[in-house]
């Protein structure tokens, strides 16, 4: 929504030189991708396999950056089936690392 890309772009703008903007009806700027002098930073405004983002927040996985920077991102199982329903021959590898990963934890 709007008010999130405004607080986005209020607190991380300074390093992406541009803003982030809305995905356009016909799917544009699904992707959007910066380079910052951090490394590279990609913002996916939409994801296979997830019907929104408020379905995976009760599982979502609270991670801290280099300073201690709390970050949220998606539980190992929800990456999981992202990359399994966007089923591109580059996520194969990726699969297979996430089962064994999951495998582990239910070990």
């Amino acid at each position: 929504d709007v008010e999130n890309f405004r607080r986005l772009n209020e607190s991380i703008g300074m390093w992406l030189g541009e803003s982030i903007v809305p995905m356009g009806p016909q799917g544009e700027n699904f992707v959007q991708t910066f380079q910052t002098p951090f490394g590279i930073l990609q913002f996916h405004l939409a994801v296979p396999g997830i019907p929104s983002f408020e379905s995976v927040e009760n599982s979502a996985v609270e991670l801290f950056l280099e300073g201690g920077t709390p970050c949220r991102v998606l539980s190992l199982l929800d990456l999981l089936r992202t990359k399994q329903a966007a089923g591109r021959p580059q996520d194969q590898v990726d699969i297979e690392f996430l089962q064994e990963k999951l495998q582990s934890a239910q070990s």
